[in-house]
């Protein structure tokens, strides 16, 4: 999920694409998750955010979640 600013200051929502490429070595793969899982864990335990938030936290935490799923096929 992004979120860009329209012209009239509203927020657009587009869908992100996730590319896991085997290109990648699935090593650098786990180090990019953990960074990427405990990033969005210190979001969602962070006193700086509404709950207006709330929302693209899950959304941030079920990209992680999908790119895990996938990088564990990767080591297959």
């Amino acid at each position: 999920m992004v979120f860009a600013t329209k012209p009239e200051s509203e927020l657009a929502e587009r869908k992100l694409t996730l590319n896991i490429a085997d290109s990648v070595p699935v090593a650098t793969w786990h180090i990019a998750l953990v960074l990427a899982q405990g990033y969005v864990h210190r979001l969602g335990h962070s006193d700086g955010f509404s709950a207006d938030f709330s929302p693209c936290i899950t959304q941030l935490q079920s990209h992680v979640d999908l790119a895990s799923q996938r990088i564990q096929r990767l080591a297959k």
